[in-house]
């Protein structure tokens, strides 16, 4: 082969080489061999199995309905309680006496039986509040485990759609990172034949060689990283972190400017609306309902100086009948009594009632801290969304340069119009503006989620 042929040769292949790590950029191709045999799983699905097999979730709902039917017994309290007792007793008695002669002895048999039945009512018909404030702080008690399950419900899906977009960027970084090897595979054919036509020192074959070695060991830290991502989308979803799991790209919200935005980009992207957003979150409403029960609670331990007035009604009926005479006996009672009880002297009282003000002003900072920090991760979502979203710009044009650029290095280096030093400073640019692509986009999908998660709003895929 003549000079001129080899290098038209050579030529072609650095083009094919540049075209063919095009499609790994954008995400859309795989390897062969290597797709999946099942279907992708998408984020809708991954959300819903996250709901479903979620232990913090179903130990969240387990604690509102314990919650419910501690309000519910509060409330019991209100109302009197009835108690009834029956009871039926028999006895067969044989009795022997002495008598004088010439009886000598007597001797008497009785069979009785008897029943008796007792009904009692009790009712505190007023305690000054007491029972009142033990009812208030158990609804309250109920608000804040809702709340609490949904902020769990919240969590949750950030957490499960947080590992799902990591796990389908780290596809796309191995998928770039299979096109890097590729392409510095086919450099090092090339120099090995620019070597052998005396075109380039052999050096040049040693460098392109280790150039490819590199490649390979950033592809095998883009596996671990894969299988890292895949064991942990596993674990939350409940599934075998052994078998394969591929999933489709995730179809996030849009949340770039657009001439008339959305209320969701709106919440999602401005900071001072997402500050607003958050001060509704669950975790805020829960920390709020938990001051609500703190100070119910402290009313209800200072109730405890106040008299209670209580009824109680006792009514009872008892029947008895014995067989020697032939007779009914029945017995009817009745008795009600209203009485005050007044504390007199109760030295546990005070320390109670200042106990339950400390936890009532312990509750309080924690719900102004909570509001607080919800706030401040809502801005910082927002900001993260805004400035993330402008780097994916950067980024995707940074990665389009990059690659003409290289594009055409390739091909004035098999014609030696360029040296190998701007060779290796194109490809090395070409693959870090890939990988800072695909990083790019990944941080800015991770910060819609938790702009998403910070300000309350349920993550929905949008239509294709």
């Amino acid at each position: 082969m003549s000079r001129a042929a080899l290098v038209v040769a050579l030529a072609a292949g650095a083009g094919a080489c540049a075209a063919e790590a095009r499609p790994a950029l954008a995400g859309e191709a795989r390897a062969p061999g290597q797709v999946p045999a099942q279907a992708p799983l998408t984020l809708t699905r991954a959300l819903e199995l996250a709901r479903q097999r979620a232990p913090a979730l179903v130990a969240a709902r387990a604690q509102v309905r314990s919650a419910e039917a501690g309000a519910a017994e509060q409330r019991a309290a209100y109302l009197p309680s009835v108690a009834a007792i029956v009871s039926v007793t028999g006895s067969s008695v044989r009795d022997t006496e002495p008598a004088p002669p010439p009886i000598g002895r007597f001797t008497s048999v009785d069979h009785s039986a008897s029943g008796s039945g007792t009904a009692s009512l009790r009712w505190t018909v007023y305690d000054f509040g007491r029972t009142g404030s033990a009812v208030d702080a158990a609804s309250a008690g109920a608000t804040a485990a809702s709340a609490r399950a949904a902020a769990a419900d919240l969590d949750v899906a950030a957490a499960a759609a947080s590992a799902f977009v990591t796990l389908h960027h780290r596809q796309r970084l191995r998928d770039v990172a299979e096109a890097i090897v590729a392409q510095r595979e086919r450099l090092a054919v090339i120099a090995k034949g620019l070597v052998k036509a005396a075109l380039q020192p052999p050096l040049e074959e040693l460098r392109a060689a280790s150039r490819a070695e590199a490649a390979r060991v950033l592809l095998a830290g883009a596996e671990t990283d894969l299988e890292d991502a895949r064991a942990a989308l596993a674990s939350l979803l409940a599934l075998d972190a052994a078998a394969p799991l591929a999933v489709a790209a995730p179809r996030l919200p849009q949340i770039d400017p657009a001439p008339v935005p959305t209320r969701a980009a709106l919440v999602a992207s401005d900071p001072a609306i997402a500050a607003r957003s958050a001060e509704e979150l669950p975790s805020v409403a829960a920390a709020r309902a938990d001051h609500d029960a703190r100070l119910a609670a402290a009313r209800a331990a200072a109730a405890r100086y106040r008299p209670a007035l209580a009824l109680s009604i006792d009514a009872s009926y008892a029947l008895a009948r014995h067989a020697d005479f032939d007779v009914s006996l029945d017995t009817r009672q009745a008795t009600g009594t209203l009485a005050v009880s007044v504390p007199i002297l109760d030295l546990s009282i005070a320390p109670g009632v200042a106990r339950a003000r400390a936890d009532a002003e312990a509750a309080r900072a924690v719900a102004d801290q909570a509001r607080r920090d919800a706030v401040t991760e809502a801005s910082r979502a927002a900001l993260a969304v805004r400035t993330t979203g402008a780097a994916v710009e950067h980024a995707r044009r940074a990665a389009e340069v990059a690659a003409t650029v290289l594009e055409v290095v390739q091909a004035r280096y098999v014609r030696g119009l360029s040296s190998p030093l701007e060779l290796i400073d194109a490809e090395s640019a070409d693959a870090d503006a890939r990988v800072a692509a695909v990083k790019a986009e990944l941080a800015r999908d991770l910060a819609i989620v938790r702009a998403y998660a910070a300000t309350g709003r349920k993550l929905v895929e949008i239509n294709s």
